[in-house]
């Protein structure tokens, strides 16, 4: 009995250039050492992300959401002291956001007016007050959901909306 031996060829020249080449482009094998590298690693943090945060008990009923009169009442203000207090939140969020977003437009056509260059100074101040602005609108936003629900009596525990959330 003769047991044959079967030799692995080893490729020429030309399947070792086109098979480097393929790997700048799509590097396959790296990719495959990478993810066996990885899967160890991936395995363990998703086990203590469960851990960390673990699953919600599905049994229990949600909590039925008050009716209005009751999320009133909880607020300790009456209808008309929470629709006072929401007008002026807005109104203070509304005016804080027209005194950031004014200046910007100014800013960055200053140097258009003057004749000069625009710096990095004045682009990363127009960054600031953008952002700004765009906080207070959108607080002003929240003030003008939290008012719609007060005047069309509406409220319930998953949007938040008992006049204590806010």
């Amino acid at each position: 009995m003769t047991l044959e031996k079967t030799v692995a060829r080893k490729k020429g020249l030309p399947g070792r250039i086109t098979r480097g080449l393929l790997s700048i482009f799509l590097p396959l094998q790296e990719t495959k050492w990478y993810l066996r590298a990885a899967r160890h690693m991936t395995s363990r943090n998703i086990e203590r992300m469960r851990d960390a945060f673990p699953e919600l008990i599905t049994d229990d009923k949600p909590p039925t959401s008050p009716d209005w009169e009751k999320a009133v009442a909880e607020s300790g203000c009456t209808p008309a002291q929470l629709d006072k207090g929401y007008v002026s939140q807005r109104r203070r969020w509304r005016v804080l956001f027209w005194l950031m977003a004014i200046p910007v437009p100014l800013a960055a056509l200053t140097p258009f007016i003057i004749g000069g260059s625009i710096s990095a100074h004045q682009i990363s101040t127009c960054v600031v007050l953008f952002s700004g602005a765009g906080v207070a609108w959108s607080k002003a936003l929240i003030v003008t959901y939290r008012l719609w629900q007060l005047r069309n009596r509406r409220v319930s525990l998953a949007e938040r909306g008992t006049f204590q959330h806010f």
